[in-house]
């Protein structure tokens, strides 16, 4: 018995021959509980849905049952992936398949739609509305800021002239 911190309880914990407490893993690390997984079905069931066998010792691996294997998996995976794809292609029921002529027009639309909305984004930065714009947006920034000091004297020198005399 040890005490497991995570399960905050004690635990029953295999014992090696040196008397070295030792917990069982699996290849991916985690650890195993044998007793329950010790299912006789087990291997027969890896073996009828893989169709391949563990070799015995001493005995080479069948290159035609890996072969079989290696394109049973593929094509398992090519058709998965074509199914994906049909389904795709069926539309909706009672829906015949389309024209060149009416393939064509959609792909027409889609253009169309698409320039529409580039059309609004991505303006010409020469053409006269993004000029006037620009214009317009400079004079409420110089409307806001401080005038520089050659233009405090040059409205100096403007208003010289005019005003009460002296």
């Amino acid at each position: 018995m040890k005490w497991d911190k995570n399960k905050k309880r004690y635990v029953q914990v295999n014992v090696g021959s040196d008397g070295k407490i030792s917990k069982t893993k699996n290849e991916s690390g985690k650890f195993v509980n044998y007793k329950k997984d010790k299912d006789p079905e087990l291997y027969r069931r890896w073996m009828r849905r893989t169709h391949l066998k563990i070799q015995d010792t001493g005995e080479q691996e069948d290159r035609r049952t890996v072969q079989n294997a290696q394109s049973y998996h593929k094509d398992r995976r090519e058709l998965k992936r074509m199914g994906k794809k049909a389904s795709n292609i069926k539309g909706r029921p009672g829906q015949q398949v389309r024209g060149m002529d009416q393939v064509e027009k959609a792909k027409n639309d889609k253009r169309k739609d698409k320039e529409k909305t580039l059309r609004g984004k991505r303006r010409d930065p020469k053409s006269q509305s993004s000029v006037q714009f620009r214009k317009k947006i400079q004079e409420k920034v110089e409307a806001r800021s401080r005038p520089t000091k050659s233009k405090i004297i040059m409205k100096a020198r403007k208003n010289k002239g005019k005003g009460r005399k002296r």
